[in-house]
């Protein structure tokens, strides 16, 4: 007799979507990422291999992963006895509630000596997450299939989420800015002072906004209760192709006059974080890694335009210096300081810097206000899945998927790329990414992901029954949109990837500021093996190019978007 474990920690979507920040969305996959290893390494610990989902990986590759964000949206085992699949799902849970208690205690060691500190409203909202999940199925009569067990197992775990935990609350009065459901745990005072207590470090927090003791966690679960990592802002994101060629320009020819605009965009940033004594401006890290392979050797010269990296992207964008700004998204209040000089001279420099790369480097674009957000998700994995003919054969498919989301992934968005990732789930991806970046990193993905399931299936010896392929969506959005709505925006892509354009299919969703989104989508076409690029992706690469060089007017992008409902329905050549 053979007994299924379905185990799953959540909210998972939700806890990493509740997010007004980059770092928000990160940190809440991190988090995850880390209970939900907790909980496999619970279930080994009870009866070692008997996990399938996801596989641990060698140890090599999970010390090289242990930044990683992988969150898997559930776990799978099986066992021989009904009895260890009880033990294993308790120590699971245990040791889950124990790392989320583990963690959101050291935050609260750091935040409970600020004045008007609510200890009541933290521990009852602490105790009340995460929400633990677990079913099991035993086959008595061994006479379903290895796939029909684990569609009853996946089933019976679908209705245990449906029935809920009801539990009496008392969540009374401001609610949390991010998530909107708890009540924020502490006053003005409280804010006002841990806003001041952070101001050295990058983890932001403004006095305008208050959070629940969840979303408190999660903003500073990274610095208090395991190690501190900077994460780009989006206006960072966005900043990022100006300064990369920026960067590359000065590689190969520094332009004496770009480079004191540099110097003095520098000078005055540092002179406004020195007389307003704040350092959110200022990132502890590159944020970006793609640009480490710019950093000097000893010896070398350092490249000017590497400074920028020292500043949010904000500082890139002369509206920052507009005193609603500075007071909202820094909490400078031009009003009851001295800085109005300084604060001018800082919008000043920013201007002559743009002014000046127009000037003297025309082919470096001036830096966008919209950044790009991927999500990429595999087609039809369950279907796939549920043919596996047994326990091995699932497990090696699920150590490929591993291997993908833990290596290939961050490989792709991170070092091919100047992207950021937010979270790989095994065959779904969520990353940040420049939008001059964006098709080429969703392109890659899916390139990846195919390579990878067709070698898993290859060395299983078991052709799939459907060619293993990968949807996504893309939201290009600006920089100061909130950003719930360019989360809203890829989703609605991703689904009308998989919907609409039925499946193996990349969807684009123009997120503006104001007015209805814009979309346009296309199918990938089949995959071919070895190719460098996907002949579509190619195409819209040649347009890019064409509209940077000017040989396209930019009057053609719309009127191609006007004809584009009559040209979709003509036959293909």
């Amino acid at each position: 007799m053979s007994v299924y474990l379905a185990f799953s920690i959540g909210p998972v979507q939700t806890f990493i979507a509740e997010a007004r920040r980059t770092q928000d969305l990160r940190f809440g996959s991190y988090v995850l990422a880390q209970l939900a290893r907790e909980a496999v390494s619970a279930v080994e610990r009870v009866m070692e291999g008997s996990v399938i989902y996801p596989i641990p990986l060698d140890p090599d590759i999970t010390e090289k992963a242990k930044r990683s964000v992988a969150v898997p949206s559930q776990l799978l085992a099986v066992f021989s006895e009904e009895k260890q699949a009880v033990e294993a799902a308790k120590y699971a849970a245990a040791a889950v509630q124990a790392e989320w208690d583990r963690v959101a205690d050291r935050v609260r060691k750091k935040l409970e000596t600020l004045p008007d500190f609510n200890k009541g409203a933290w521990e009852e909202q602490v105790q009340r997450f995460p929400k633990i999940y677990w079913v099991t199925y035993d086959d008595h009569d061994q006479s379903a299939s290895y796939g029909e067990s684990i569609r009853q197992v996946e089933r019976a775990l679908h209705l245990r989420k449906r029935l809920r935990d009801f539990e009496a609350t008392h969540d009374e009065g401001l609610k949390c800015s991010v998530c909107g459901l708890r009540a924020v745990i502490g006053k003005t005072p409280f804010w006002d002072a841990l806003s001041r207590r952070v101001n050295e470090s990058q983890i932001k927090a403004s006095s305008n906004e208050k959070l629940c003791a969840v979303c408190t966690t999660k903003r500073f679960a990274l610095a208090y209760a395991y190690s501190p990592e900077s994460y780009p802002s989006t206006s960072t994101m966005a900043a990022a192709p100006f300064i990369r060629a920026l960067v590359e320009q000065f590689q190969q020819d520094p332009v004496s006059e770009v480079k004191e605009a540099l110097e003095r965009h520098r000078q005055a940033l540092d002179e406004l974080k020195g007389e307003s004594n704040n350092g959110r401006f200022f990132n502890l890290s590159n944020p970006l890694p793609d640009f480490k392979k710019f950093q000097p050797n000893p010896g070398i010269p350092r490249n000017p335009a590497l400074e920028l990296l020292r500043w949010d992207g904000d500082t890139l964008f002369p509206e920052t210096f507009a005193p609603n700004r500075l007071k909202n998204d820094y909490g400078i209040d031009l009003k009851d300081t001295t800085l109005g000089p300084v604060v001018s001279e800082a919008a000043q420099a920013t201007r002559a810097l743009i002014g000046v790369v127009r000037r003297q480097l025309p082919d470096v674009r001036p830096p966008t206000p919209y950044y790009a957000l991927i999500l990429m998700d595999g087609d039809r994995m369950g279907e796939l899945l549920r043919e596996a003919p047994n326990k091995g054969w699932h497990q090696s498919f699920s150590r490929a998927l591993g291997i993908y989301a833990d290596e290939t992934v961050p490989k792709i968005v991170e070092q091919e790329h100047a992207g950021r990732l937010v979270y790989a789930g095994g065959d779904d991806v969520l990353a940040l990414a420049p939008i001059d970046e964006a098709l080429q990193i969703a392109e890659r993905l899916r390139q990846a992901f195919c390579e990878a399931i067709r070698e898993a299936l290859e060395a299983l010896e078991a052709p799939p029954l459907l060619p293993p392929d990968m949807s996504g969506g893309i939201a290009i959005a600006h920089h100061m949109s909130p950003l719930e709505v360019a989360l809203r925006g890829v989703r609605e892509a991703e689904k009308a990837a998989k919907g609409a354009y039925g499946r193996s299919a990349l969807v684009v969703r123009l997120v503006k500021r104001s007015g209805v989104p814009m979309q346009m989508g296309m199918q990938w076409g089949a995959y071919q093996e070895g190719a460098s690029k996907n002949p579509r992706v190619g195409l819209f690469q040649q347009l890019q190019d064409a509209f940077r060089g000017k040989q396209l007017a930019s009057r053609f992008a719309h009127r191609l978007f006007e004809e584009a409902p009559v040209l979709a329905g003509l036959p293909e050549a």
